[in-house]
């Protein structure tokens, strides 16, 4: 079981895409869950989180560290994992919102990231390797 809270200051409601309007939810099944939290001024904030739950003990995963440089970045941008193996590595580009933009791939630790037709703004990346989610960054696209 894994448990999801979005619980946000000055929300006023909130719907996950399970149908609960609590700020938190539990969930014993993998997949992707979104919730839209509702603030006071009106405006409506989209979090999207992909569950994958293991089987069998549980076993911690071991912490990978990356970057993505530069950041906020311009044209170009580098996603590095020193701590990836030779395998191949992907990342997922989604916009604020969560909505897949494009999925780049990569060997010995580096993706390149062509950034110029994206416009300005904030984007998430998800850095995945041979099935394997190794966790999420922020990037800022700064004008072109």
């Amino acid at each position: 079981m894994a448990t999801l809270n979005a619980s946000t200051p000055g929300a006023v409601s909130y719907l996950w895409s399970t149908g609960a309007v609590t700020p938190g939810i539990d969930v014993t099944e993998p997949g992707d869950y979104s919730v839209v939290v509702t603030l006071a001024s009106g405006c409506e904030v989209t979090e999207n989180v992909l569950v994958q739950l293991g089987t069998g003990a549980f076993q911690p995963a071991e912490a990978v560290s990356w970057k993505v440089i530069p950041n906020p970045a311009g044209d170009v941008a580098w996603v590095e994992c020193p701590d990836c193996r030779d395998e191949q590595l992907e990342v997922v580009v989604r916009n604020a919102q969560g909505s897949l933009l494009r999925v780049e791939s990569g060997q010995n630790g580096r993706i390149r990231l062509e950034l110029n037709t994206q416009p300005a703004g904030f984007y998430w990346l998800e850095l995945w390797q041979g099935g394997r989610f190794l966790g999420t960054r922020k990037l800022a696209i700064a004008g072109h």
